[in-house]
């Protein structure tokens, strides 16, 4: 169970209220984190993980625009998928979800206010992060580990949440990060893309749209307020959310959070949550569950459910990126279980 153990840390929760449905979730560790890399042996840095079967894994790099095929257990990457047609460069990748045959996958819509860049640059960082698609893969060759990206449109988001004034395409006036990235059924029985964000508080914020049952190029999602909740604090330093992914068997959400000082690029550890659906219903700021603490020296940063999901048992894969290339310390993956007591 190493890597799975805060121990000496103390953890300061500035949650209020109780607890509803709570049910004891046991976690269990199924294999060593392992590294990732590509087929030159460089680090990936993964923000976010969906599967393709219980075997192999489509994996985001917050660094560039491609994606990455990775199996389970295995350390260097199958095979780079590129987004023909789609020619930004950094989209920053942070969050990607599947629904049946489509995924979902989104750019941070922020950007660090860096003193060395002009104002047009910041501008041109941020419009390139301020992305969101939908593609399907294709299977290639007969072989079950190789695909290619079939189709894409691009949604919007972003002028939905300029209205309500989180988004701004002015850098310094923004007050978003998205880091968080679902799709579930809602009570109407209609498809919603929830989404949540990191930034700009200390409260987690997750929003859901309605998808029209075909979208189209361009179209605008209407994002609203969906609830709210805190996830304390490692000492001084809080806990973000990095990622949130619905379990339709579970009827809740997981959801991830971690640490970093961003001054010394520093993490103290990463919580795994869970809230349920009749919890969500009875209010907008809710108390969500806390699983799990673990990985004091990484920083988690995506989640996803294998298709084998049972009544009482779910196997989660969780990325951590771990900004390697000024910590050093390799990008990761790891697959745990999860049970109900």
């Amino acid at each position: 169970m190493k890597g799975f153990k805060i121990g000496f840390l103390t953890v300061v929760l500035f949650l209020t209220g109780g607890i509803m449905n709570a049910q004891t979730i046991k976690v269990s560790l199924e294999e060593k984190a392992f590294a990732l890399k590509d087929k030159d042996g460089k680090d990936l840095e993964p923000s976010a993980i969906e599967p393709l079967n219980d075997k192999y894994f489509l994996v985001a790099d917050d660094k560039g625009a491609n994606l990455y095929i990775v199996e389970a257990g295995k350390e260097k990457v199958l095979q780079k998928l590129e987004i023909k047609g789609f020619t930004v460069k950094k989209p920053k990748w942070e969050a990607l979800t599947l629904d049946g045959e489509y995924f979902y996958i989104i750019g941070s819509h922020a950007v660090k206010l860096d003193p060395k860049d002009s104002a047009a640059e910041l501008t041109d960082k941020l419009a390139a992060r301020s992305h969101l698609l939908r593609f399907k893969l294709k299977n290639t060759d007969g072989d079950p580990s190789k695909f290619e990206i079939d189709s894409w449109i691009e949604l919007n988001v972003s002028e939905s949440l300029k209205a309500d004034g989180y988004y701004d395409s002015v850098p310094n006036k923004n007050k978003v990060k998205i880091e968080g990235l679902s799709v579930r059924t809602n009570a109407a029985k209609r498809k919603e893309l929830v989404f949540a964000l990191r930034e700009p508080s200390d409260l987690m914020y997750v929003f859901s749209a309605e998808l029209p049952a075909e979208p189209k190029t361009g179209e605008r999602l209407a994002p609203k307020p969906f609830f709210s909740f805190g996830a304390g604090k490692i000492g001084a330093i809080p806990f973000r959310l990095s990622s949130i992914e619905y379990a339709p068997l579970w009827n809740g959400f997981f959801m991830l959070t971690s640490t970093e000082d961003s001054a010394t690029n520093a993490f103290f550890g990463n919580a795994l949550w869970f809230v349920g659906d009749e919890t969500l219903k009875s209010s907008k700021q809710v108390v969500p569950q806390l699983v799990h603490l673990f990985a004091v020296d990484m920083k988690a940063e995506g989640l996803c459910i294998l298709p084998d999901a049972k009544a009482d048992k779910l196997r989660l894969a969780l990325v951590f990126d771990n900004d390697a290339d000024d910590t050093k310390i390799v990008g990761k993956m790891q697959i745990i279980e999860v049970s109900k007591k």
